[in-house]
C-alpha cells in the first residue's frame, strides 16, 4: 500500500509542458525551447516528456535574464502575486 502513495506522489509532482508554460506565462514552444537549452525535465519513453515545477523554478532563477518584463523569472524569483498557478 506505501508503495501506490509513494508512485502516486510522485506522479503529481509532474506536470506537462503546458502546464508548466501557463504557470511561467510563456508559449509551449518556449518549454521545449528551454529544455533544449538545458532545463531539467524528464522523458517517461514514447515521446512523453514531464517537469517537476520546483526543479524548473530553480533552472529559471538562475538564468540570466534577457528582459526586465520577463514573467518567467518573475515566477522564479517567487513575485506571484496576480499570476494564476
Amino acid at each position: 500500500m506505501a508503495m501506490k502513495q509513494k508512485k502516486k506522489a510522485v506522479e503529481e509532482e509532474l506536470k506537462t509542458g503546458p502546464d508548466i508554460a501557463r504557470i511561467i506565462c510563456v508559449d509551449p514552444a518556449t518549454v521545449r525551447r528551454y529544455a533544449r537549452e538545458g532545463m531539467p525535465h524528464h522523458a517517461l519513453g514514447a515521446g512523453f516528456v514531464r517537469y517537476k515545477l520546483n526543479e524548473v523554478l530553480a533552472w529559471l532563477a538562475q538564468r540570466p535574464r534577457k528582459s526586465k518584463k520577463q514573467p518567467a523569472a518573475a515566477v522564479a524569483a517567487g513575485q506571484t502575486k496576480g499570476l494564476k498557478l
